[in-house]
């Protein structure tokens, strides 16, 4: 009896050995599960901003399929790596867009400014070519009434007009003169004589300065190829336009000279130097004049 009383004792105490193994392996498990519910603690705390972790363990959990839930993991990895890759918050970004968005207001101020100026330039450019564009018409029309004129006087007889060419597409076209002297059909300026291109040229000339007078004109040698009855027509015309405008002729033509208020000659004497002449003309000096 003694002995079966031993052997009774013996495992009891072994159970009671066992069970203390047991109990301690189980106060290893759950201290190590604590730590790693702290860690999961700390993590959820500073990567998800959750004010109360154990609110979000107490929370019914649903199991998700295996598909899932290795989807969600992905993308929260993705969005993981996107959180390191953007870095730890910048205390200084809210002042810094605060200055960004003041200069970004200013530009875009200025902008608008620079925008409405463009919006006022181009209806005062509008307004300017459409002016332009009025009083060119207005001009060209009396120019070349004038230099129809002008034209049949120099010719004595004839008729001549000016025309507008089309412009290309990027400006305006020029004038074109199509002139018929007497006793020639009508044609381009280019098929005309010398002499008679000359005094077309007079003849433009001549109705600009009718239309809009200049204080003076210096003409060079321009009745060079008229032949004396043009000269004289030339003469009377150009002295038409002296009650407004002082003609500056250089000539070597005498019938041009002879309607002169004022002569300037250049002469060179015995020792090779110019000199300059000059005589005043008045009433009583052109008849010595033409009979010289």
């Amino acid at each position: 009896a003694e002995a079966a009383a031993s052997r009774a004792l013996g495992a009891a105490i072994g159970e009671a050995l066992r069970r203390e193994a047991a109990l301690g392996a189980r106060a290893v498990e759950t201290a190590r599960r604590r730590a790693d519910l702290d860690a999961l603690t700390q993590r959820i705390t500073a990567e998800m901003e959750e004010a109360d972790p154990a609110a979000h363990f107490a929370r019914p959990v649903t199991p998700l399929p295996a598909a899932e839930r290795a989807a969600l993991t992905g993308q929260v990895e993705r969005l993981m790596t996107r959180l390191r890759r953007i870095g730890p918050p910048n205390p200084e970004a809210l002042a810094e867009w605060e200055g960004e968005s003041a200069r970004w207001k200013t530009l875009t101020d200025g902008l608008s400014d620079v925008e409405s100026a463009a919006r006022s330039l181009r209806g005062v450019l509008a307004e300017l070519d459409r002016l332009m564009a009025e009083r060119f018409g207005v001009t060209f029309a009396r120019v070349a009434e004038e230099f129809a004129d002008s034209f049949a006087d120099l010719f004595g007889g004839g008729s001549a007009k000016l025309v507008l060419a089309e412009g290309d597409g990027a400006g305006a076209g020029g004038v074109e003169i199509v002139a018929q002297p007497p006793g020639k059909k009508l044609q381009a300026l280019s098929l005309l004589s010398g002499g008679e291109r000359a005094l077309t040229a007079a003849a433009l000339l001549f109705a600009i300065l009718r239309v809009n007078p200049s204080p003076f004109c210096v003409l060079d040698e321009v009745d060079a190829a008229l032949d004396e009855s043009n000269v004289v027509r030339f003469r009377e015309r150009l002295k038409r336009l002296t009650d407004r405008t002082q003609m500056v002729v250089i000539t070597h033509n005498r019938g041009t000279i002879e309607g002169a208020d004022t002569l300037y000659g250049i002469t060179m004497g015995l020792d090779g130097v110019s000199r300059i002449l000059s005589m005043r003309l008045d009433g009583a000096a052109r008849p010595v004049l033409a009979e010289a």
